[in-house]
């Protein structure tokens, strides 16, 4: 009876405090021991210890800690696009998304390159020159200044 209570801990255990990938292996030979060591006191000993219940329960732990573990990284991940995806390029996006931890309060020091772009004589043109007309000028240049930015992995912070 304590060799099942111990299989659950070990199982749920696994499940919690390992990563997903390494929580799941950890968890299937957990299961294939306990099956082999009932199967092993059968013929070995001619015992007969429960296998189908505790086998399913330790499945659904599994399941049930794995699945809520996924379902908060997709959540995460799913967020961290919604926050960041119209500010960095799409292979820093996925840095990210790989490793969340990239993201922290403080920053981090490195040394960088900052571009800061001013239209020649635009104050001038936009006084003398109705907002219909200037909209259309604003986005033509900014649909060709912003790819090529996140072509080579730039963060676009702000138009102003």
């Amino acid at each position: 009876m304590a060799v099942k209570w111990l299989f659950f801990a070990l199982v749920f255990m696994a499940a919690r405090f390992l990563s997903t990938r390494w929580a799941i292996a950890t968890s299937l030979l957990l299961l294939a021991v306990y099956a082999a060591l009932c199967v092993g006191l059968f013929f070995g000993y001619g015992r007969i210890w429960p296998m189908f219940i505790p086998l399913l329960v330790g499945g659904l732990i599994v399941l049930a800690v794995s699945g809520r573990r996924l379902a908060h990284e997709v959540r995460e991940k799913r967020m961290i696009r919604a926050m960041f995806g119209k500010f960095l390029s799409r292979n820093v996006l996925e840095m990210v998304l790989l490793d969340p931890n990239l993201i922290r309060l403080g920053g981090t020091r490195m040394e960088l390159t900052v571009l800061f772009a001013d239209v020649r004589g635009f104050t001038t043109l936009c006084e003398k020159t109705p907002p219909e007309q200037i909209v259309p000028l604003l986005n033509e240049l900014l649909d060709k200044v912003t790819p090529v930015i996140f072509k080579y992995d730039g963060t676009l912070d702000k138009f102003m």
